[in-house]
């Protein structure tokens, strides 16, 4: 079949046919079907034209996943975000196929199954089967469309290792035998390179500085704790010389935006919240806990409860059997990526399991200090108990 403009029903019979995509209707971005079963099976044409009949359906979606050849979208939610990838990697910005959207741009290819929230509103990476994107020509009730700037095309490249291509923030791990992917602790080998008695980076780290340089006024203190809190989960023995030179990284890129210039004050702040950014480090290998956290038991009142939430209960309970009698430091954003939820549903999943008892959060992460709240896992410690 050939691309026509045609209405929303021989649009999705296109993509579906042309390509293999697995397609659901939508209505202003919601499904309008129920979409599950169409991640592990494709609809067919007839199927496709009975979800595409209802006149209230505006909008094509394309599921991304094994169930469409590998297809991986990367949503990059402003056009601030999509120029500054797009010129450091101008060849794919040429050639995969993209969609100007409402927002900002999504492009098409084909990548590793796993999802992925980008930090500071970028965007996302979707890769796998539970997450859907409207491709043109849908629209929205309140305005806005989607439309091709770069048409899509059979045989899309399948790049590997997006993060090496600044599709996605860092590398994931490989999901563990119980279902549930994690994200691997990364060596500083995987980042940069050191030579002894010289200052060489590699372009990872370069990578990473450029992420994370402010783009406007007032940025600055987010922007360089975002920095740090990437450059902590690299390495945490860092000299130095290694710091002063990862600093300056950022700073070449930041000078020219931020409103503070003078370096030796940037630096000292630098250095201070690099030392005040809790890096939690019994913990810096996240795979290595999870799986030592299957092995503890859930509340019998939580058995009933979705696997991965119920895996967020055994990591905390871990963390507190490691820390004894001390609270332990857990960021939403760690627990999420253990266990392939986003930040705010993890979030959201530890301040029930403190409103039920479970949890007692002793301090409030701040991003002002880069700590990560800190907690007791009652069933194992409650200090009220060890005070009677």
């Amino acid at each position: 079949m050939q691309y026509t403009d045609g209405n929303l029903f021989q649009e999705a019979l296109w993509l579906f046919d042309t390509f293999r995509w697995s397609v659901v209707p939508t209505v202003n971005k919601t499904a309008a079907c129920k979409w599950t079963s169409y991640q592990t099976k494709q609809p067919t044409p007839e199927e496709i034209m009975r979800m595409f009949k209802p006149s209230r359906v505006n909008g094509v979606a394309v599921i991304t996943g094994e169930i469409s050849g590998n297809l991986a979208i990367r949503d990059f939610d402003t056009p601030v975000a999509y120029d500054e990838w797009a010129k450091y990697f101008p060849k794919l910005a040429a050639t995969l196929p993209t969609v100007k959207s409402p927002k900002g741009f999504h492009v098409y290819f084909r990548g590793p199954s796993f999802f992925q929230d980008i930090g500071d509103g970028e965007g996302e990476y979707r890769g796998d089967a539970s997450h859907y994107t409207l491709a043109p020509p849908s629209i929205l009730a309140k305005g806005g469309e989607y439309r091709w700037l770069r048409e899509p095309y059979k045989d899309l490249p399948y790049l590997e290792k997006p993060w090496e291509y600044g599709l996605c923030e860092k590398m994931p791990s490989k999901p563990l035998s119980v279902g549930i992917p994690l994200l691997l602790a990364t060596t500083s080998t995987d980042i940069c390179t050191f030579t002894i008695g010289s200052v060489e980076f590699g372009s990872k780290v370069q990578r990473l500085a450029e992420l994370h340089k402010p783009k406007k006024g007032g940025q600055r203190n987010k922007r360089m704790l975002n920095y740090i809190r990437s450059l902590r989960r690299l390495k945490n023995d860092w000299s130095d010389e290694e710091l002063l030179d990862a600093f300056q990284a950022w700073w070449g890129r930041a000078l020219s935006v931020i409103r503070t210039k003078d370096e030796d004050y940037n630096y000292s702040e630098f250095l201070r919240a690099f030392t005040l950014c809790k890096t939690k480090a019994a913990f810096t290998n996240w795979e290595q806990l999870a799986v030592e956290a299957i092995a503890e038991e859930v509340p019998y009142g939580m058995r009933k409860i979705p696997s991965r939430l119920q895996m967020i209960i055994r990591i905390c309970a871990r963390m507190q059997r490691i820390v004894g009698n001390q609270s332990f430091f857990l960021a939403s954003a760690d627990a999420g990526r253990m266990v392939g939820l986003s930040q705010q549903v993890a979030s959201s999943f530890l301040l029930s399991l403190c409103a039920r008892g479970y949890l007692r959060r002793m301090e409030k992460g701040s991003n002002l200090t880069g700590r990560a709240s800190s907690y007791y896992y009652l069933p194992i410690y409650n200090p009220d108990e060890q005070e009677k």
